[in-house]
Formats: C-alpha cells, sequence, structure tokens
C-alpha cells in the first residue's frame, strides 16, 4: 500500500491516470490492511489526485480525513502533518484561496525543516512553493527572497540530478523575471533548462514550461527572434507529452503568433493563430475562456488585416462570454475588452471603437492609478494592455476626441519614475510613529482587500452562492480600507494627492504649458506609428513611419554610437539613419509647430528612449553648413509622466549645502572583469555575473571641482579617490545639499555581480569595488534640485526590456531629487566634464536648465580643439530628466 502511494504521487504531472489507477488500488488496500501510522500520507495523496481530476468536494473530505489520521493534527510536527500542508496547498489554490494556500505553504516549510531528513529534495518543493504562494499574494520582494533561498539551499543540499532543484531555480529564474532582472533571469533560466535536459530527458511538459519562460524573458530583452524559436520548440515538446495542460499549448501557440506577427511575417501569424483556436475548440471545455480569449486574438490580427466581417463574426461571442464569466475588475477581461474595442474600430468606425472601449478604460484606468497598487502592479497593468492603450489613443484622436486621447496617453506615461515619485513622499512621511502605525493598517486592509478580488476572480462563473460570499466580504473590506484611509489622512492631509499619479484634464494640462513649450509623444505600435504633439493652442497628431522601420533606425544609430567607444577617431556616426528618424518623428504638418515651440519636452517609450532627442538631424544645413542637429534648435526636457504635479520637498528645511561632489573612485587590481555568466553560492545569495572590467576615470576628481567651483554661494563637499567611500558618503546629512553630482561608474544589474541591481562603483579597501546599489540610494533622504549622474549609462532601464529610468534615475527620485542630469551611454571623461559644469554654470546664471544643457552641447560640437567633438558619442549622451 506504501509503494502503491509513492508511486501514485511520483507519476502526479506524468501520468495522471497511472497515478489514479496506483492510487485506488492503494486506498483498497488499505481498507484490508490498515496502516494509521500511514494515513495521512495515504490520504493526503488521495486528495491531490481527486484535485486533478477536478473532484473537489471529494479532495475535500479526503483532506478532513487525512488531517484526522494519527500525528497529522494541527499543531502537530510530523511528517504525517508535513503531507497533510501539502494536500491543503493543493486543494487551496485549485480553489483560488490565496490566503489558505499561502497558510499551508508557510507550514509545509517549517515541518520539512523540522521533520524532514536533512536535505530532503521535499524540503527543496516547500520552500520552491512558498515562494509561488508569496508571489500569488502579490508579495513580490518577500516570494523573491524565498525562492533565491530555495534556489540556494538546493545547491547546497539536494544533488543536482534532482527534479527539485531544476524546478526551484527555474522559479527563481521567474521571479527574477517578473522583478525586471531579466539579464539574470536568462542565466539562472539556462541553467534550469540545461538540467533538466541532462537529468529529466523525458519530462517534456516541464522541459517546455522551462523553455517558454526563457523565451519570455528573451522577449522582454528584445531578442524576440531567439524567442521565437524557443516558444516553437516547446509547443513541439507540450504535443510530444504523454500527459499535461492542454492551456500551455495554446498560450504558447499565441506567442509564437504575436511574435511573427511583430517581425512582419501576418500570413504566418495568422496561421498560428487559427491553429491555436483550433486546438482550444478541440482540447479544452466548451466554456472554456483560453479558448474566448484565442479566439479575440484571431479576430484582432484578422480586423487589422482588412478582413473585419470575419473578425466581428469570432469577436461578438468572444467578448460576451469573457463578459458573462469574469467580473468587471478582471484584468484579464479589461484586456479582452480592449481588443474588442479595437476590432469594432475596424470595422465600424473609430467613433464606435471609442464607444466600446470608454467603459473598460474607466475601470482600469482606476486600478493604474489607484494608490492601493504598488509600482510593479501599475507597470504590470501598463504592459499587458499597452498596445490596446496605444491602438485606443490612435483611434481617439482618428475619431477627433482629444480628451479621452490624452487620458490614454498619461495612462501609457505611467513609469516606474512617476511611481516612484510618489512612494519617495510615502516613504519619508511615515517617520512618525503614529503615522508609520496608521500607513501599515491602511497598507494591510488594502492587501486583504485585493486577495478578496483576487479570489473573486478565481471563483468559477457557476458558482452564484460563492460570488455573493465574496461580493459581500469585498463590501466590508472596502468600508475598512476607507476608513483606515480616513485615519490616515488625518495625519497626513494631502497623503491621497502626493501618492496618486493624477490624471488631469487636457485644457488644464496645456494652460499650464508655456507659450514656447511643446510635448512630443511617439506612440508606436505593431502596426500603425503616430506623434503626438500638444502646445498651448491644442492636441494634434500626425502619422509617421512603419512601425517596424523606427527600431530598424534607432538600431543603426545606436550602433553607430557603440562602434564609436571601440573605435574612437575611426567610427562614423549614422547621419542617414539619424536624419530617417527625423523624418518619422515629425512628419511635414508637424513642422511648422516645431519651428514656433523651441522648447521640447519629450516623452519618449520603447526603442525611441534609447537614444537623446537632440542627436536626430533636421532637413537642411544649419548656419555656416553645419549639421543640422536637433540640439542646435531646440532645448529638450525628457518628462517621466505626463501629470501637472511637481515632485515637492517633503522636508520643511531648505538646504543649506551647495554642492556635494563623489567619484573617480580607487578601483583595485582584482576587479579585472567579466568572466561570464556564473551561478554559484556565494555569501548565501545567488551570483550570476562577474563585476565588469573597471577603468580608471582620470578626470573625474577635476569635473567635481570644476562643479564644486561653478556654485559660488554655498559650502561644497567632494569626496574623490580613497574618500569615495561608503563610510564617508553615509556619514553625510544628504538632505542638506542643493546639487549632488557623482562622477563614477554606472553598472546595470547583468554588470554588477552580486549586487543583482543597478549600482555605482565607490571606492573600497578590499579586493573589489564597493557598489552603491539604487535600493539603498533610495532609502536615502534628499532634498536637493538636482542629481547629475555622469556615470555610465546611468539614463537606462534596470534591465534591457525595462523601462527607461527604472534603474539609477528611479532610485534618485524615489530619495527625493527633483531634477536629474543622466547619461545613456558611457561618456568620455573630458566631454563629461566640459557638459555638467558648463550646464551648471549656464544654470547658476539663470539660464533655464534645458537651454543650459542645450548651449553647453552646441559648444562642445563645435569645439575644432577637442578631438571628435563633432560625433554624439562624445556630445550627446545627456538628457534632462523632470516632472513637467
Amino acid at each position: 500500500m506504501r509503494s502503491l502511494t509513492w508511486q501514485a504521487y511520483l507519476q502526479g504531472g506524468l501520468d495522471n491516470a497511472a497515478s489514479k489507477a496506483a492510487m485506488d488500488r492503494a486506498m483498497a488496500l488499505a481498507a484490508r490492511a490498515p496502516d494509521p501510522e500511514f494515513d495521512a500520507v495515504r490520504l493526503a495523496n488521495a486528495s491531490m489526485v481527486a484535485v486533478v481530476f477536478g473532484k473537489l468536494d471529494e479532495a475535500k473530505a479526503l483532506l478532513q480525513s487525512a488531517q484526522a489520521a494519527p500525528h497529522a493534527g494541527t499543531g502537530q510536527r510530523s511528517v504525517q502533518a508535513y503531507w497533510a500542508a501539502i494536500a491543503r496547498n493543493f486543494l487551496a489554490w485549485q480553489k483560488g484561496d490565496g490566503p489558505t494556500a499561502l497558510a499551508a505553504s508557510r507550514d509545509m516549510v517549517s515541518l520539512a525543516e523540522a521533520c524532514l531528513a536533512e536535505g530532503a529534495a521535499a524540503t527543496l518543493t516547500a520552500m520552491t512553493n512558498l515562494g509561488a504562494a508569496l508571489d500569488a499574494s502579490g508579495r513580490q520582494e518577500e516570494s523573491l527572497a524565498a525562492q533565491e533561498r530555495a534556489a540556494v539551499w538546493g545547491l547546497e543540499h539536494v544533488d543536482e540530478s534532482s527534479t527539485g532543484l531544476a524546478t526551484a531555480i527555474n522559479n527563481y529564474g521567474v521571479d527574477l523575471r517578473n522583478s525586471g532582472r531579466f539579464a539574470e533571469a536568462v542565466t539562472v533560466l539556462r541553467h534550469s533548462i540545461n538540467l533538466f535536459a541532462k537529468y529529466q530527458p523525458t519530462n517534456l511538459n516541464q522541459r517546455a514550461t522551462a523553455l517558454g519562460n526563457l523565451a519570455w524573458a528573451l522577449d522582454y530583452q528584445g531578442q524576440s527572434r531567439e524567442a521565437e524559436t524557443l516558444w516553437l520548440q516547446a509547443l513541439e515538446w507540450y504535443e510530444k507529452a504523454p500527459q499535461g495542460d492542454f492551456i500551455s499549448p495554446v498560450v504558447t501557440r499565441r506567442a509564437a503568433a504575436d511574435a511573427a506577427y511583430k517581425r512582419g511575417d501576418r500570413a504566418l501569424a495568422l496561421k498560428r493563430l487559427r491553429e491555436a483556436a483550433a486546438y482550444a475548440e478541440a482540447h479544452l471545455p466548451k466554456d472554456s475562456l483560453d479558448t474566448a480569449q484565442t479566439r479575440m486574438h484571431l479576430a484582432d490580427i484578422l480586423a487589422a488585416e482588412g478582413q473585419v466581417a470575419e473578425a466581428m463574426a469570432i469577436a461578438e461571442p468572444a467578448d460576451a462570454k469573457v463578459r458573462a464569466a469574469m467580473p468587471e475588475d478582471s484584468l484579464r477581461r479589461m484586456s479582452s475588452e480592449l481588443i474588442f474595442g479595437r476590432v469594432v474600430a475596424k470595422a465600424k468606425g473609430a467613433a464606435a471603437g471609442v464607444a466600446a472601449s470608454r467603459p473598460v478604460l474607466a475601470r482600469l484606468s482606476a486600478k493604474l492609478v489607484a494608490t492601493d497598487g504598488n509600482a510593479r502592479q501599475r507597470i504590470r497593468y501598463r504592459s499587458l494592455v499597452l498596445g490596446s492603450f496605444i491602438a485606443l489613443a490612435q483611434m481617439a484622436m482618428d475619431a477627433g476626441d482629444t480628451e479621452l486621447a490624452f487620458e490614454v496617453l498619461q495612462l501609457i506615461s505611467i513609469s516606474e519614475i512617476t511611481t516612484a515619485e510618489a512612494q519617495s513622499f510615502a516613504r519619508r512621511a511615515s517617520d512618525d510613529p503614529l503615522t508609520a502605525e496608521r500607513l501599515f493598517a491602511y497598507q494591510q486592509a488594502v492587501t486583504a482587500r485585493q486577495a478578496l478580488a483576487a479570489k473573486r476572480n478565481a471563483l468559477a462563473a457557476e458558482d452564484r452562492a460563492g460570488r455573493q460570499d465574496i461580493n459581500a466580504a469585498i463590501m466590508a473590506a472596502d468600508e475598512n480600507v476607507t476608513r483606515r484611509e480616513a485615519e490616515l489622512a488625518a495625519r497626513l492631509p494631502d497623503f491621497l494627492r502626493r501618492t496618486h499619479p493624477a490624471l488631469v484634464d487636457l485644457a488644464a494640462f496645456r494652460a499650464g504649458l508655456a507659450a514656447d513649450q511643446m510635448v512630443i509623444i511617439p506612440l508606436v505600435s505593431d502596426s500603425r506609428a503616430i506623434t503626438v504633439a500638444i502646445t498651448r493652442e491644442g492636441l494634434f497628431a500626425a502619422s509617421g513611419g512603419a512601425a517596424a522601420d523606427y527600431a530598424a533606425a534607432v538600431r543603426q544609430v545606436r550602433a553607430s554610437i557603440d562602434a564609436y567607444a571601440s573605435a574612437p577617431g575611426r567610427a562614423r556616426f549614422d547621419e542617414q539613419a539619424a536624419r530617417k528618424l527625423y523624418t518619422m518623428l515629425f512628419p511635414p504638418e508637424l513642422r511648422p509647430m516645431l519651428a514656433a515651440h523651441p522648447n521640447l519636452l519629450y516623452v519618449p517609450r520603447g526603442v525611441l528612449a534609447e537614444l537623446p532627442l537632440g542627436l536626430l538631424i533636421a532637413p537642411g544645413r544649419a548656419v555656416g553648413g553645419k549639421v543640422n542637429w536637433m540640439a542646435r534648435s531646440h532645448a529638450i526636457t525628457v518628462l517621466s509622466g505626463l501629470s501637472m504635479r511637481r515632485m515637492e520637498s517633503t522636508s520643511a528645511r531648505s538646504p543649506d549645502l551647495a554642492f556635494l561632489g563623489v567619484g573617480d573612485p580607487v578601483i583595485p587590481p582584482a576587479a579585472t572583469g567579466n568572466t561570464g555568466p556564473l551561478l554559484a553560492v556565494r555569501a548565501g545569495q545567488i551570483d550570476v555575473a562577474g563585476v565588469v572590467r573597471l577603468a580608471a576615470l582620470p578626470g573625474a576628481a577635476a569635473e567635481l571641482r570644476q562643479l564644486s567651483t561653478a556654485l559660488t554661494a554655498g559650502t561644497s563637499v567632494v569626496l574623490t579617490g580613497a574618500d569615495a567611500t561608503r563610510r564617508k558618503l553615509n556619514a553625510l546629512d544628504l538632505g542638506r545639499f542643493r546639487v549632488i553630482a557623482f562622477a563614477t561608474h554606472g553598472l546595470a544589474p547583468s554588470e554588477s555581480g552580486r549586487a543583482g541591481e543597478a549600482a555605482l562603483v565607490l571606492s573600497s579597501e578590499g579586493d573589489a569595488p564597493d557598489l552603491l546599489t539604487a535600493s539603498e540610494i533610495a532609502q536615502w533622504q534628499l532634498n536637493a534640485d538636482w542629481v547629475i549622474l555622469s556615470a555610465c549609462n546611468s539614463a537606462a532601464g534596470s534591465e534591457p526590456g525595462a523601462p527607461q529610468l527604472s534603474g539609477l534615475a528611479s532610485a534618485f527620485v524615489r530619495a527625493g531629487a527633483r531634477n536629474l542630469l543622466v547619461s545613456s551611454w558611457p561618456l568620455r571623461d573630458d566631454a563629461a566634464a566640459r557638459l555638467t559644469v558648463a550646464t551648471l554654470q549656464g544654470a547658476e546664471q539663470g539660464l533655464p536648465r534645458p537651454e543650459a544643457l542645450r548651449r553647453a552641447m552646441v559648444s562642445l560640437l563645435d569645439d575644432p580643439k577637442l578631438a571628435d567633438a563633432a560625433h554624439p558619442a562624445v556630445w550627446a549622451a545627456l538628457s534632462l530628466v523632470s516632472p513637467l
């Protein structure tokens, strides 16, 4: 009986029919030959088999029997109690009961560590389940820490042939991906795939799932070709697997179709979507939402390709099914409804599409700007519906509804850095103990409300009694949130205003612009690209080039910038691509307005955020026959969002010290370079990369001294060389400085070794550089009017594919910086000094910051005495980032 029970457990997920047959035989034998000491294990496994076959009532009864068996009751510390916790967790997951699943997961880890043999693979499984439960509960940071702990424990205690180890490493990679740490995720996920291939070659379902996880991480990094190849391989394995779910092949087919569509093979995309729909209809239940969503996906592409009659015939019943089965606040439902709006627009016109989409937008807008949403939740919502948002903005402008278009544009522009501005106030305003207590109570109430919403979304449509109960619980939770919010507002009257990425109406936004200002917002979707311009006079839009042409031109320009680093003096800038980008971004109908508004406020996204606007080349020649760079005619500010709210200081005091400069760190000889991706445990952490090679910065100290001199009033502090240490920096009251500058190396997460996040390099007395990480910076309490980051690539996202400005820049905003001067690529020492000093001097003399930066760039590029001064790699890297 015991061997049959273990057989049933081991075959679960591989051959469910064989698993059930073994379990049935074990149950029959137990009736004839009782084994009380094993009852809890047997009944727990029987409960899980019942769950697999959808018999949830039977599973619940078996679980109750397992918990009533010897040694398995509440409070027991035994192997039997461990197995009962496993079954409780498994059933809770299937019922969508997140709180119960999380509690059971915690019990599993505690019992496994206390009762199982040292190094038992089951302990690793328990740790991994806990990480998944934390993630499902919205506690992403705890989840990431738990998954890393599981992977570390597995690497140290479990044989590498264990399926559990490969699964734990894969789960850690998925959490890294979901946290925006894509480069690390790719390294970790590849390692898990290699383990599955080496030790579990016949477990095709697991191998396919791991490949899919890697494909998504690569796709986020822009490596869609490799991602497409992996999805196709995963699909082949799903189809060959003897047992498994039927949803994953549907999702994988959809992903492969999207990849084909992005690279322009629309016929193949349609073929794959038709196959996905046919597979879903053949293998999934008739009322499956995955079938409906797949058909909606197919309708979307059909409509985009002009096959509107077939598209509407498919979309209307799919939309009705989704609406009937899911609550209004479900993200899956809202995403599907926005796609339906796109189909309607193609079939019946832009006005009809707007009418279909407007109610959905109101619900989704509430999700995006809600004060109970954390930064990652906002980014997740925005990214999942970004294509629909862009299409909705375009159709609103086609319909002449500029107010709606502007509302959507604001939602598109909610970035990590915008949310960081709000988080800075919330964190710093909680210094008072009573305020902190009320803030925590409010957050707890919100978390409970979110858990109930997730539980409701998981309920089956036909479970009316369950829906009534959960709706009543949600109403009570809403009342609790309102009460806690009022208590918090009594201590912090401005809390909602200051922590809310508020939307404004178009008229108010336009009135807040200066006469010479124009906001530029490029919108590039898979099928269309337009440029939106906003001035005091109104909102205007014009169609640009093909969407694929933007990415190609950006890659060409960026390649010529990067080539300069390896071949200075010989690498030529790709002026043709820079001219093409200008032509696409600024169609002829926008150019008269552009000429009349020399002060540009730029809101880039996607690949366009990789290049400063000033290096684009306008038609014709500038005065004296010079290259007509945009920087010659326009001062440019990169906006962190489309809000009229400025980042206000949360400190009652004004900064009384003029300048803090930190840089020119001592680079230890041991910092010899990146040895390639690693996956090892060091000091209790997973290390997935070595620190990149770090060169000396001979001009950094002089740059900081000159910046200090440029500030004629106030005291300055400069920490360079051996003084540029964490200890000396942390000894300062950083909130006293008006201007702060770092002239040192900036590292992306994939370059920072065990730090695992964006970082600045400081001096260290050891044999490795000391890294000041983004998370440490975010905890500072700054009161700086602006922060200058002439570190390498300080404008970049936290990883390729992450939102631009989401790394070091976001950290400084969270700490309280109100304006940033950042770099889009590694800066040459002499150029960095010239640009930053001249910009600061101009600002101190009364020039607006963007104009001071523009003049500094033009002065440098026209200097015949400076080597390669006219190459944009030398003069164009810096951008001014600011709230409006």
